[in-house]
């Protein structure tokens, strides 16, 4: 009965994943990073403190909420990931999100 319930939890909780990407546009935006820690999710980093350590553009924001206060970033990150996926297909190669 418990897994039945933790399972049940887990599909509600990743059906109620909800993300917003909002696309950014500005003069100059063209950074290089120094590095930091990040953490890969299918494919797309996560840079959960500073920046890529390479030259970068920022294409846009992903607003993602998921559940009522629930705050598991595992389900946020993949969330967001799928989104930055999306968008890299209307946009232009995305390999990087900064957390």
């Amino acid at each position: 009965m418990r897994i039945f319930l933790a399972i049940a939890l887990a599909v509600l909780l990743s059906g109620c994943a909800t993300v917003d990407f909002q696309p950014y546009e500005g003069k100059n935006n063209s950074y290089e990073g120094n590095g930091g820690t990040k953490v890969v999710v299918d494919g797309i980093d996560f840079w959960a403190n500073g920046t890529p350590p390479r030259k970068y553009t920022i294409i846009g924001m992903v607003v993602s909420e998921v559940g009522s206060g629930v705050g598991d970033e595992s389900l946020i990150r993949n969330a967001v990931a799928s989104e930055v996926k999306k968008q890299q297909v209307r946009i232009q190669p995305v390999d990087a999100t900064a957390w």
